[in-house]
Order: C-alpha cells, then structure tokens, then sequence
C-alpha cells in the first residue's frame, strides 16, 4: 500500500517536472493531482495537460486558470466545462483558435464567433457552418497576414 508523499518529496516530482513536463505522464496520481504541477506542464507542455487528474480537469476554478495561460488546454477540460461560456471566453480572448475545443452550442453562438473570426482569420474553421455562411461574421474575419515581404 503507497502512503502519501511527504512534501519534501512533492517538491523534488514538482521540481523535476519543471525541468522536463513530460515526467508530468508518469507522475503518480497526487501530482497529476497538485494545481502547481499542473500549471507547470500548462506553461511548458500544455499537451501533457491531458494527464491531469479528471479533479482537475473538472474544476471550473483551476481551469479557468490554466485556460488563461494557454486556451488550447481546453481541449482537455472536462465536457461540461468546454460548454462554460466563461470558460471558453477566457480561453479564447488569448487563443482564439480555442473555439475548436468549444462545446458545439459556443461554436454556434455568433458573439464569440464574430469576436474570435476578427481577431485571427483560422479561427472560421472552428465555428459552425452555420455561422461559416454567416454575412456579418465573414465580414468580421481577420484579413490574412500580408504574404509579401
């Protein structure tokens, strides 16, 4: 039977993950399980994030904060979450392309797809077809970067 780690120990997993993230997928479950471990693969290896414990992946409170940092996490948020409206804004005021991990009701919803479109020109990929078709959300859509040097 495992007993708890001691925080001496904690602190050495946590400082190795902050070395290499990707120790984060082997950690035990009390790690994938610490906020400080998580936001560490957040910064560093956000895909690693997906090993979080389902705790994590389910609190409203940490994922906001680690959407903050890197909207992509979304992906990994629990279902319900991905369908938060606060969540998803907060993921993609930084990320717009964070709308691909938006439950499909958000993706319909034309005030964060006009916000998203106009601000990065990929982002129309994610929102719905709907919306795709959408005159005053094409009209909204980022101009492509200049290809010209």
């Amino acid at each position: 039977m495992r007993k708890t780690m001691t925080k001496n120990e904690t602190f050495l997993v946590i400082a190795a993950i902050d070395k290499s993230p990707k120790l984060f997928k082997i950690a035990p479950g009390e790690i994938q399980d610490n906020e400080e471990a998580a936001l560490i693969v957040v910064e560093q290896k956000p895909e690693y994030f997906k090993y979080a414990s389902a705790r994590l992946r389910s609190s409203k409170a940490f994922i906001k904060k680690a959407v903050a940092i890197c909207g992509n996490v979304l992906e990994y948020a629990d279902k319900k979450l991905r369908d938060d409206r606060t969540v998803v804004w907060i993921a993609v005021d930084g990320h717009p392309c964070a709308i691909q991990f938006a439950s499909a009701r958000l993706r319909n919803q034309k005030s964060l797809a006009l916000d998203v479109v106009s601000r990065h020109n990929f982002a129309m990929d994610y929102v719905s077809d709907r919306l795709k078709a959408d005159g005053e959300v094409i009209e909204a859509r980022a101009p492509y970067p200049d290809m010209v040097s």
